[in-house]
């Protein structure tokens, strides 16, 4: 994204929800019950306290990375024998990595 690489000022570890409430159409509903999707803004490892309550409270966790440091492995290692589903998504950018904000 164009000028996505801004810090965060306000919204950095700020948690966004959203609802899907099924209107009781059978076949046009995309899920039989109400769902919620929330979305992390930041690095889980700077808000670690917001991303261990999300794996509390949810079923599954899509997590977005452009990578994975040795650091970041172990703290999502810790996570193991939890009942949550955990779905990693690596994006693969092609040309000059871009710089982390955090690092």
């Amino acid at each position: 994204m164009e000028s996505g690489n801004v810090p965060r000022a306000i919204a950095d570890g700020l948690v966004e929800i959203s609802w899907y409430f099924p209107g009781g159409m059978g076949n046009s509903d995309l899920f039989p019950e109400p769902v919620a999707v929330t979305n992390l803004l930041g690095d889980i490892e700077l808000h670690w306290v917001q991303f261990s309550f999300l794996t509390e409270i949810s079923s599954a966790v899509f997590i977005v990375t452009e990578s994975i440091s040795e650091r970041e492995y172990a703290l999502l290692s810790s996570l193991q024998g939890s009942a949550t589903k955990y779905c990693f998504t690596s994006i693969i950018r092609l040309g000059k990595p871009r710089k982390r904000w955090n690092s």
